[in-house]
């Protein structure tokens, strides 16, 4: 594709192209390497975090059961 653009006369097109490639993969580069990094260890949550977590879902099950009984008796 850069080859086509240099070819086609689209210098200045290849060289952003390129310096966007570049970039991206910085970006993308910053997700998979730790991905592939041994694990860190870590402590098990605070209990804080366990009841906000039990709470969001229980109101999650709560709100879609609620949707879908209502949806089922609008139709």
């Amino acid at each position: 594709m850069f080859g086509a653009a240099i070819d086609a006369g689209f210098v200045w097109l290849a060289v952003v192209a390129i310096l966007n490639s570049v970039l991206s993969l910085a970006v993308y580069l910053r997700i998979v390497v730790p991905m592939y990094q041994q694990p860190k260890v870590m402590a098990a949550p605070a209990q804080p975090v366990v009841v906000v977590w039990s709470i969001a879902l229980v109101f999650t099950l709560a709100i879609g059961l609620a949707a879908q009984l209502l949806v089922g008796q609008l139709v």
